[in-house]
């Protein structure tokens, strides 16, 4: 049977890519091996989230949109290693791309107010972290998956444990960086 594709999803995909491959232009990305200190942009792996697309394919197509960087989510490369795929295998394919691992996003609960998500949820982060480092990622997205309300009784202990993924992280040479968006505390 013929796969239909609707004309509307027809012409949203072409304009997200479009949108791709003009946005290295548009914000005047350049390369940081050509100069360190001038700005540059990466793709957030998420803006593709609705494609499906494995991590080998976001790669490729990041690349060939002509950003210099991009962010993968931490899932997309857990799916890659769970299909056999190795550390060495995504270096190269980044490698091979040009692209840099500016940044992975995954969603631990690191900061979760409940104590047993708590101790989960940085476990996991830290298992993140040496995903980056392994890749040579210098941050990971640190979100405030598993907060409910901030309060000021709260924020020594927020404080307190975003300390001790940011000691972590110096033996890596990874830096978590908070992540804020509106559907969680911070």
């Amino acid at each position: 049977p013929r796969s239909l594709i609707s004309r509307r999803r027809a012409l949203g995909a072409i304009a997200s890519a479009a949108a791709l491959a003009a946005a290295p232009r548009v914000f005047g990305a350049t390369s940081s091996e050509k100069n360190p200190a001038a700005p540059y942009s990466a793709i957030n792996t998420g803006t593709l989230i609705g494609y499906e697309l494995p991590v080998e394919k976001q790669i490729e197509l990041s690349s060939r949109a002509g950003f210099p960087a991009i962010e993968l989510w931490a899932r997309d490369i857990e799916a890659f290693l769970q299909k056999g795929g190795t550390y060495a295998d995504l270096k190269k394919m980044l490698s091979d791309s040009g692209l840099k691992l500016e940044n992975i996003i995954g969603f631990c609960a690191w900061a979760a107010d409940d104590p047993d998500e708590r101790a989960k949820g940085r476990e996991a982060f830290m298992r993140e972290m040496e995903t980056a480092s392994e890749l040579g990622a210098r941050h990971i997205a640190a979100t405030g998956l598993g907060t409910a309300n901030l309060t000021r009784e709260k924020l020594d202990g927020y404080a307190e444990r975003y300390r001790e993924l940011l000691e972590f992280g110096e033996t890596l040479n990874v830096t978590p960086l908070i992540e804020l968006w509106g559907s969680h505390t911070f």
